[in-house]
């Protein structure tokens, strides 16, 4: 019986696991690297330099290390001009945050020669609230972002400042996080490629009357967005 499962593409290590998964009606998914290949690229970005605004965002990434493995890194990493990439070399990175799910950013301290910055990256709810962005560019970054997600694309904001003293190993306080003048730099926009076998998924699902709900930590526009572009949904606000 085993044998004749794994022909049909079906490993088991308990026969009762079947019968269960017979029964199932409601089936949950996560959206990143399951519905989509988690392979991000950079689609477009927002604040009118878009090398410095790629710049900025590298410099809040593990640009330090040699093989990456934040999809979001690699992706920068890539978006960076031959020059640029000679000039990180140069970057001391003195101390980092990493991405906390309840700022909704993470952190790094830079030490760029005789210049010091404390760069922000994360959900522009989260850096707009921090920089320095007035009611229409506000509004105008609010929008951008809105089309972004309507078509399923993943978006980085970053901001920083300029520090006047740095010590080596210097850690980032929760204080500093907390301040609102930073200066805006723009945001960057990914698109994660859809997997051919989520199309299938979905209309199998659909035929054993099988209801799937997607749960992400992206924003629902993202996610509404993917479940449309899959046939989940018929409108991608739903």
């Amino acid at each position: 019986g085993a044998r004749r499962l794994a022909k049909r593409k079906v490993i088991v290590k308990r026969l009762s696991a079947i019968e269960d998964l017979g029964g199932i009606e409601i089936l949950c998914s996560d959206k990143t690297g399951t519905l989509t290949k988690n392979e991000m690229s950079i689609i477009d970005t927002y604040g009118g330099n878009q090398e410095k605004i790629i710049w900025y965002a590298n410099l809040a990434s593990s640009f330090e290390l040699q093989n990456k493995i934040e999809p979001f890194d690699i992706a920068l990493a890539k978006g960076l001009s031959v020059d640029q990439k000679k000039e990180l070399r140069k970057i001391v990175k003195v101390s980092e945050e990493p991405f906390d799910p309840k700022i909704l950013m993470n952190a790094a301290l830079i030490k760029d020669g005789a210049k010091n910055y404390l760069i922000i990256r994360g959900a522009l709810e989260a850096i707009s609230a921090r920089a320095d962005l007035d009611k229409k560019n506000l509004a105008a970054f609010n929008d951008w972002a809105s089309q972004q997600g309507g078509q399923g694309h993943r978006v980085l904001a970053v901001a920083y400042k300029t520090l006047t003293k740095v010590k080596p190993g210097q850690d980032i306080s929760a204080e500093s996080l907390k301040q609102t003048d930073f200066n805006f730099v723009g945001a960057v926009a990914f698109v994660d490629p859809i997997k051919e076998s989520a199309f299938i998924a979905v209309e199998q699902a659909r035929k054993l009357g099988v209801k799937i709900i997607i749960i992400t930590g992206d924003s629902p526009t993202v996610a509404g967005a993917v479940a449309h572009a899959i046939g989940l949904i018929s409108q991608p606000t739903e």
